[in-house]
């Protein structure tokens, strides 16, 4: 019966389908093609934050053309590439002012190596790491072999959102022996890895998600601080409750914007207001909510 019907489509008809057939194959193959953009190196300033899933933040506390310093936790510090694909270049713990651990690694490669991202890419280089145990002084070196390679894109769901991704795997040898895998799921919207997964020789895979990212109030510079506090108090004084009061810090490339929520008294009989502050830098977005109640001088303090 199909085909009696394809026998009764007219010649018009033939070359209607086929066009339409032909224009169909095009898109999805320009389809597939606009989905495999490649991924540059992301862009990070002092300020950006990534909040994970297991409770420790990674935030950029400063930046030296492909270097970024990173304070992740309260006790980790480490400066590396901007290609975080790479070893860390150097690493420190603390506990307090006292040095736990620290390291360094050298390689012979270039900082942008694997960049662009493109599904398929791939990278080996060798690296030697020293590990020193500051507490007692022992120091170790590893002489490594990384393999890597760059997935298709795919779809991942975090805390944070669903998002676009290229899986980049990479496997670490010593030796011959394999001894860690590491993966990646970068977004380019985000500029950022919105999941990691390592995996240690005989053990279970250790996995991070993204909950929330943007600039971190805490690693603004001074002038954008003080445009928040100001912020903060002039939209708490003159707006009504839904009310957007918004700043734009062109020097940082900083939007910030402050909206109260919700305006109460306390049983001493002073106003209080529940507030939402955004700050948005590098198409990344960070929310903080806060309470302020209003002081006999008329200033907006934060509980």
């Amino acid at each position: 019966m199909i085909g009696f019907e394809w026998c009764r489509i007219s010649q018009r008809g033939r070359w209607r389908f086929a066009i339409l057939l032909a224009l169909s194959i095009f898109l999805s193959g320009y389809m597939a093609q606009a989905e495999t953009v490649p991924a540059n190196l992301p862009d990070y300033a002092v300020g950006d934050a990534f909040l994970f899933d297991n409770g420790v933040a990674e935030i950029v506390v400063g930046t030296s053309g492909d270097t970024i310093l990173w304070q992740i936790g309260d006790r980790l510090s480490v400066t590396a590439y901007r290609n975080f694909v790479l070893p860390r270049l150097q690493w420190e713990t603390r506990e307090g002012s006292g040095r736990l651990w620290s390291g360094f690694s050298t390689f012979n490669i270039v900082p942008t190596s694997l960049w662009p991202l493109v599904s398929g890419k791939r990278l080996s280089f060798t690296s030697t790491d020293v590990e020193r145990n500051e507490v007692t002084g022992r120091e170790e070196t590893y002489k490594q072999t990384w393999d890597c390679r760059v997935g298709d894109l795919e779809a991942v769901t975090v805390p944070a959102g669903t998002f676009e991704v290229y899986k980049i795997s990479c496997s670490r040898y010593q030796g011959n022996v394999w001894v860690q895998g590491y993966n990646w799921y970068y977004s380019p919207q985000v500029g950022h890895y919105v999941k990691r997964v390592f995996t240690w020789f005989h053990s279970n895979p250790v996995e991070i998600s993204l909950v929330a990212y943007g600039p971190a109030p805490v690693g603004l510079s001074a002038p954008a601080a003080k445009i928040l506090r100001d912020l903060v108090q002039t939209a708490l004084e003159k707006n009504h409750s839904g009310q957007l009061q918004v700043v734009d810090y062109a020097p940082e490339g900083l939007r910030i914007s402050v909206m109260p929520r919700r305006t109460f008294k306390t049983a001493d009989g002073v106003f209080c207001r529940e507030y939402e502050q955004k700050l948005t830098a590098r198409s990344r977005t960070s929310v903080q909510l806060g309470v302020a109640c209003r002081d006999k001088n008329g200033l907006w303090r934060s509980n």
